[in-house]
């Protein structure tokens, strides 16, 4: 498993990185709906409503966290994008080194 990892280093620190960029804000929306029904709050991207949880205000870090979510019509495409280079990427080098190998 070592040797995968350091032989295919490149494209699988692509699909990694690419995969989690794309799904950072949606784990931001499902969060902060988490914290909110904790808390019993409402949350919207309108405004900020009161939100306490315990002797914290999180209304507005709640309503921050989802509106961050939009970022999703941008950072879903491009980890899309990079996850199908990683993985042609990671598909040619797999071909290259079965070649290489049956030809040893």
């Amino acid at each position: 498993m070592r040797r995968f990892l350091r032989n295919y280093k490149f494209p699988l620190l692509l699909l990694s990185t690419s995969f989690i960029v794309g799904i950072l804000p949606l784990l931001s929306v499902l969060i902060s709906g988490f914290i909110a029904h904790l808390g019993g709050c409402n949350i919207h991207e309108g405004f900020a409503t009161v939100c306490n949880i315990g002797p914290f205000e999180v209304g507005q870090l709640l309503t921050n966290m989802v509106v961050a979510g939009w970022l999703m019509f941008v950072s879903l495409p491009l980890g899309m994008l990079g996850l199908k280079i990683g993985l042609i990427w990671l598909i040619i080098q797999i071909a290259r080194n079965m070649s290489q190998q049956q030809a040893d």
